[in-house]
């Protein structure tokens, strides 16, 4: 037997399958075979794993060991009937043997029957306590396979075991952080990841997966810290640098934003080049260089030219840049791309208004709110368009033709109060109507609206009322 992998190279392994498949028959002992095919499985080179196991069972033919590990590799290749036929011909000679069951495990995990995988599991780590035949490594390789088929609850236990041995074990911390981090326990995840970056403050993942928990809880600037640390450990590591990106603009930095989701696109095919792009042009846009964010969005046209979000955002930039046709282009692909999205029938009856075609836009609109009649917010939004479009006026008569078709939802009746509150159209502000509208909502409808909107800005006047404040209040209502 080789003492450790160490004394497994590469060069030998290749002189090992060189002579295999030319058909010569070198000797190897039962436990050198089994110490190949475990560095090769270890290295996922399965197929290779597959060569030396048949070879060795050639030589070995009523060698369990390799029988074992061909187990393995049947499961690896999703021939489960004849791995549980090999697992059932050793079990009556393999009772003390953890192997039997952690591959009656891997078997049963692979085929979504998780709870007959735990118990083998549980079976192993048993067995293993009387027998030690295996090192307790095989608690850090039930845990990991956990994770990998996103067990992560039952992965948490064998990991926490595995570190109560191993308590600075680089690859157990990960694991174990990663099983909490999946289950949305975040502080947790992040205790463990700084313990582990403690322990190996160059563990690049560890600090990137911190730093997205950090951004997850809005603590930007730990999140900021994290990213540039995972960058300075390897300027090579993508990722980092789109996230770092996502989190400056939450900090309102939004040129360094810019540099990072550069730094980004130069690796090349990474994943996320269209949104990276698109993240530009919105960031430019956010700097008021319509023109510059315009370039950004057009380009990612042509790169993803089935993705609807880039044309929304072209749609955007010729709207703002006051080229209506060509914001009606490229929503009308954008639609035709996805046609569930409100946003899309707001941007172009948007358009047509610029455009004078108040029918068109009208049509829109009413299209918009048929999409998602209860959304709030896009009922705002449709105030919002009407108002900057100078045709506020007419939103009665809107309200009116939604009523008859999807019935008068919270969302259309806060924002007919809204409108109305507003004096819009003139003749129909009066205390007496609003008074009226709103203790109607208050009686028979879901007063959580109210604090949905509170900090849109279209909704400011309304709640600065102190009349109107009153009666939301004494309805129970409070605001934080």
């Amino acid at each position: 037997m080789f003492d450790d992998y160490e004394e497994i190279t590469d060069s030998l392994v290749e002189t090992l399958l060189r002579n295999i498949r030319q058909g010569k028959r070198p000797y190897y002992d039962i436990e050198q075979l089994q110490d190949v095919c475990d560095y090769l499985l270890d290295k996922e080179r399965v197929g290779d794993a597959d060569t030396v196991s048949d070879y060795g069972l050639r030589l070995h033919p009523e060698a369990h060991e390799l029988m074992l590990v061909r187990a393995t590799i049947l499961t690896d290749y999703s021939r489960f009937d004849e791995a549980r036929r090999l697992l059932e011909y050793l079990e009556p000679t393999e009772r003390e043997n953890p192997e039997l069951y952690l591959n009656y495990g891997w078997l049963e995990l692979k085929i979504g029957q998780v709870k007959k995988a735990i118990k083998y599991f549980d079976k192993a780590v048993e067995t293993n306590n009387k027998t030690h035949l295996l090192t307790d490594i095989m608690l850090y390789e039930i845990g990991l396979n956990l994770n990998i088929h996103e067990q992560f609850q039952h992965a948490i236990g064998y990991l926490k075991t595995f570190l109560d041995g191993r308590p600075d074990d680089q690859y157990g911390l990960f694991e174990l952080a990663f099983a909490h981090d999946k289950l949305g326990n975040d502080d947790i995840a992040i205790e463990l990841y700084e313990r582990l970056v403690d322990v190996d403050p160059f563990y690049e993942s560890a600090w990137y997966n911190v730093g997205i928990l950090y951004n997850k809880k809005e603590e930007y600037d730990k999140a900021v810290a994290a990213y540039e640390t995972a960058i300075a450990i390897n300027k090579e590591y993508p990722e980092p640098y789109f996230n770092l990106a996502n989190t400056l603009i939450s900090l309102g930095r939004i040129e360094e934003a810019i540099d990072n989701y550069i730094e980004y696109l130069s690796f090349g095919q990474s994943g996320l080049e269209t949104a990276a792009y698109q993240y530009i042009g919105e960031c430019w846009e956010d700097l008021g260089d319509i023109e510059m964010s315009a370039r950004f969005f057009e380009l990612t046209t042509r790169l993803s030219p089935e993705d609807p979000k880039s044309w929304q955002g072209y749609a955007i930039s010729m709207l703002e840049l006051g080229n209506n046709p060509q914001a009606i282009a490229a929503i009308d692909r954008a639609i035709e791309l996805d046609p569930d999205v409100p946003e899309h029938y707001l941007l172009r009856g948007h358009a047509h208004y610029n455009m004078l075609r108040r029918e068109q836009a009208f049509r829109d609109l009413i299209i918009a709110i048929g999409k998602e009649p209860n959304d709030i917010f896009v009922m705002l939004n449709v105030v919002r368009v009407m108002h900057e479009c100078g045709d506020i006026a007419n939103f009665f008569h809107l309200a009116t033709e939604v009523e008859e078709t999807l019935g008068k939802t919270d969302a259309l009746y806060f924002c007919i109060i809204l409108v109305a509150h507003s004096g819009s159209p003139k003749s129909m502000k009066t205390n007496e109507f609003v008074d009226m509208l709103l203790d109607d909502f208050i009686s028979s409808r879901d007063l959580g609206i109210f604090r949905q909107v509170y900090n849109d800005p279209l909704t400011y006047g309304f709640f600065a009322d102190q009349r109107i404040m009153k009666k939301l209040r004494n309805a129970g209502l409070t605001f934080d």
